[in-house]
C-alpha cells in the first residue's frame, strides 16, 4: 500500500470516509489504504480545519465508535 496522495487527494479521502457509514478499518480495506496514514491525515485534519471537520473531538469520537 504504498500510496503518494497529495494532501488535496487525502483530503478528498476523509470527507468521503467521513460521509460514509463505515468504520476506518472497513474504509480503509475497501479502499486499499494504510489504516494509520488514514488516523494520522484525519487528525491533521481535525486540527487545522476545525470549521470544516468538526475539531480533533469530534472525529475521535467517530472513529472510536465506528472502530469497534
Amino acid at each position: 500500500m504504498a500510496n503518494r496522495f497529495s494532501r488535496d487527494q487525502w483530503r478528498t479521502q476523509v470527507e468521503r470516509y467521513l460521509a460514509s457509514d463505515m468504520s476506518v478499518a472497513e474504509w480503509c480495506r475497501v479502499n486499499r489504504l494504510s489504516e494509520s496514514s488514514m488516523f494520522k491525515w484525519i487528525g491533521n485534519f481535525a486540527d487545522r480545519e476545525p470549521e470544516l471537520f468538526g475539531g480533533s473531538h469530534n472525529i475521535e469520537d467517530r472513529c472510536h465508535i465506528l472502530w469497534s
